[in-house]
């Protein structure tokens, strides 16, 4: 496994990435675990509110998420039973990826 604790960023975004039930364990695999308790509400509750900000457009991002993930696998020309990883992958991706634009202020949603 790769080294997280050298991107700024990591425990949050993987905190976005993956699920509240399943965070502590793969936070503890890439050893990006918070400073203490008080930090780790702190950082699950932003995270619910960087996700909750994709509420709005969640259908079409994963629709659009889930594409890219078909079309990654085919890029890959991988083995059929890859696909629904390939998939989960770009869905996790883009949930990242976006919640952290929006939270910053560059994109916002609108409807």
């Amino acid at each position: 496994m790769g080294d997280l604790t050298r991107l700024p960023r990591a425990m949050s975004m993987l905190r976005d990435m993956i699920s509240c039930n399943d965070y502590p364990d793969v936070a503890a695999q890439f050893g990006v675990l918070p400073a203490s308790a008080d930090v780790e509400a702190a950082e699950h509750r932003d995270s619910h509110v960087r996700c909750e900000a994709l509420l709005p457009c969640v259908e079409p991002l994963l629709e659009a998420a889930t594409e890219a993930g078909m079309i990654i696998h085919a890029l890959a020309d991988a083995d059929p039973d890859d696909l629904p990883q390939h998939v989960d992958v770009a869905q996790r991706t883009v949930v990242g990826v976006v919640a952290r634009l929006i939270d910053a202020g560059y994109l916002e949603v609108v409807r």
